[in-house]
């Protein structure tokens, strides 16, 4: 059995780490998650706004971080909808906007009721990073003045009185970079007072730790963990936790190798001595 153990073929190594990582993606084991104070912040800043509340949803990412921030782009938009807060969607990256697309789509499954126009609307992509930031404190209209389908702003009720910062309640920023959440906090929380909710990718989250601390953001959510945690106080598992869920099985199977290899190397040292 030692023999065996000590053998033992690197192909059904490969293959259960393959199995710990397919099967909770297929279905989810459900396992605890301890939600963090800066997602519960985020999660409460949203919650305390009333119905009717505009918030402002700027998707600064693309597929190479749809990983991590698709699934709180998800549970984010349905913890807006839950609460009938009006969503205005852009992005400072040219995919994002599509990204946003994506997440109304799959959102509108569970909310059939939610118009177009009325109760959200996607503004689409502009150029010019901070200077759309900017030009938004100025007049909405001269940022935006069309939605992403060349439909003028004063045809769309969501947005008949919209002038500036000062018609949104909260903005929502999804950072995968620069333009991001940098740019938003110096330039439109910090200059105009509203309140910022962030989610970005955990390679980068060290960067955004200060901004939370002093308070320029009311909430961060960490990568797929964040997403993971956002969906447990949603109540609306989905792929943040099954994510969440294959990462710590395929890190218990490759610690139980670790731990089998220092045994087979343990033992064989105590053969040798005698």
């Amino acid at each position: 059995m030692f023999e065996k153990l000590k053998n033992l073929d690197r192909r059904i190594i490969y293959i259960a780490i393959l199995l710990s990582v397919v099967i909770p993606l297929i279905k989810p084991l459900g396992l605890p998650i301890k939600v963090s104070m800066e997602t519960k912040r985020g999660y409460d800043a949203i919650d305390a706004l009333p119905e009717g509340s505009r918030v402002l949803f700027s998707a600064d990412y693309d597929p190479a971080s749809e990983a991590e921030l698709y699934p709180m782009n998800l549970a984010l938009l349905r913890h807006c909808m839950q609460k009938k807060l009006r969503v205005v969607a852009m992005g400072l990256w040219p995919q994002g906007t599509a990204q946003m697309d994506k997440a109304f789509d799959e959102v509108k499954k569970d909310f059939p009721d939610i118009k177009y126009g009325v109760d959200y609307v996607n503004m689409g992509y502009k150029t010019g990073g901070s200077i759309v930031i900017n030009s938004i404190g100025t007049d909405f209209s001269s940022a935006f003045p069309t939605d992403k389908y060349n439909t003028p702003i004063r045809e769309l009720p969501i947005l008949q009185d919209v002038k500036n910062y000062s018609s949104f309640s909260l903005i929502i920023n999804l950072s995968a970079g620069t333009p991001g959440t940098p740019q938003w906090v110096s330039l439109a929380g910090t200059k105009y007072g509203i309140t910022i909710v962030s989610g970005c990718t955990a390679v980068s989250v060290t960067e955004f730790y200060p901004y939370f601390s002093s308070g320029q953001i009311t909430g961060l959510i960490n990568g797929l963990a964040g997403a993971a945690e956002y969906e447990s106080l949603v109540h609306a598992p989905g792929r943040g936790i099954r994510g969440m869920d294959a990462q710590s099985m395929a890190h218990l199977a490759i610690i139980l190798f670790i731990l089998l290899g220092n045994f087979i190397l343990f033992v064989e040292k105590q053969r040798a001595k005698k």
